[in-house]
């Protein structure tokens, strides 16, 4: 007898064609679950997956292989800023590095020892030479008089001593003066005292140097000793404003000689121009500038300055489709993607993978002596990485799509 026709025209199954069909679908499904059984008994497997797909759970910037932002260049897509982030902003930094240099004020070193020094110059030449006038007195048969041989001789030894010297530095015609005079005390009390206020104010060789920072002044450091420009010499330091009253050398040291010389009662003009010469050839400059000190003060501040930051809120537009990628934003790109360097990737991506190993390891000795029924020790250790690895996954899925998703357009700041 046919088969009853179904409704459609085409001939109903029959009783065997059911059950061969049924049988056909559950071996299908029996031989698909011996295939998945078989697959939790290959720990080599699930130990390779849990590696693999556990570093890129835990480290899904590290797989991500996006196009850098090149300064320069149109940006492709709008870039948002996927977390808070603190950029340096590298002009801003050098800006204030070179305003911390420019605060460090120029050290001058003031050195009163220099008054001594020239005090005591004076009176070993006056000691000399009374010593030597009082030689000439005694020997009145000289060849020659007794004034011109101590001037020679004042002038021979002082010859190339200069003012670093244990004399002063005479030439003849200032050895005679000073015989004329008899060599007295009161002179060389003189010389002493305009010596003793011009290096007090302090003599610097280049003025024009000096008032480049009239604005702002120098730090003075006193070298100790008689003290002087207001200091008390004591080896400290301070802020010089008044750069006016220190005496240039050699013109403006020259015009305060002659001044002072110049109220001297007794001399004629010539002696007096004579005296203001002998003053100025031995007068030291005792203020210089210490440009050393200077240079590792400003590279102090400077380094002390530190760097600017620039905070960047999570969702704000770094740089929109279409427009121009400046230097500033392509470092805060990179900083927001990561650096897809080679050697800054490894160390963190070998350190995941060996953790991960490591607690794999660790799962194999924890469940390996646990007893399921059913389940042999590699079933339960696959299935226990599973599980591992779906509590890894977990957390990252939602930071992973949103990595690997381009960010949406958003309205302008």
């Amino acid at each position: 007898m046919p088969p009853n026709p179904a409704p459609n025209g085409r001939p109903r199954p029959s009783r065997i064609d059911l059950l061969n069909t049924g049988t056909i679908y559950l071996r299908r499904r029996l031989r698909a679950s011996r295939l998945w059984s078989r697959a939790l008994e290959t720990p080599a497997l699930w130990v390779t997956l849990f590696l693999i797909l556990g570093t890129w759970a835990l480290m899904p910037g590290a797989f991500l292989f996006t196009p850098r932002a090149i300064p320069g260049s149109i940006a492709i897509r709008d870039y948002v800023a996927s977390r808070d982030l603190l950029v340096s902003d590298e002009e801003a930094t050098r800006v204030k590095q070179g305003e911390s240099r420019e605060a460090v004020l120029p050290v001058y070193d003031y050195d009163p020892g220099a008054i001594e020094d020239v005090e005591r110059r004076v009176e070993q030449l006056f000691v000399l030479g009374r010593r030597l006038l009082a030689r000439a007195e005694a020997d009145p048969s000289a060849p020659q008089s007794g004034a011109q041989r101590i001037a020679a001789e004042l002038a021979v030894g002082a010859a190339g001593t200069g003012t670093t010297g244990d004399q002063l530095r005479l030439s003849p015609e200032q050895a005679e003066l000073l015989v004329s005079r008899k060599l007295s005390p009161q002179l060389a009390e003189r010389l002493v005292s305009v010596a003793t206020r011009a290096l007090r104010r302090g003599v610097v060789g280049s003025k024009p140097l000096l008032l480049e920072n009239r604005m702002r002044g120098v730090t003075l450091r006193d070298l100790g000793g008689a003290g002087g420009v207001g200091g008390d010499g004591s080896g400290a330091e301070r802020v010089q404003l008044d750069l006016f009253d220190h005496l240039g050398y050699p013109g403006e040291l020259r015009d305060f000689v002659d001044s002072e010389v110049g109220d001297w009662s007794g001399y004629s003009s010539a002696e007096r121009r004579i005296l203001t010469d002998l003053l100025v050839d031995n007068l030291p400059i005792n203020l210089l500038p210490n440009r050393s000190e200077t240079v590792a003060r400003q590279t102090a501040a400077s380094a002390g300055a530190g760097q600017v930051f620039n905070q960047i809120r999570k969702g704000q537009v770094i740089v929109r489709k279409g427009d121009v990628v400046d230097a500033a934003d392509a470092r805060v790109i990179a900083q927001m993607r990561g650096e897809r360097q080679l050697r800054l990737q490894v160390p963190p991506l070998a350190a995941t993978f060996f953790l991960l190993a490591l607690a794999a390891a660790v799962a194999w000795l924890a469940l390996s002596r646990e007893k399921v029924a059913d389940h042999g020790p590699r079933r339960v250790f696959g299935e226990g990485l599973l599980l591992l690895l779906r509590r890894c996954w977990s957390p990252s899925s939602a930071s992973w799509s949103r990595a690997r998703s381009p960010a949406p357009s958003r309205p302008g700041l």
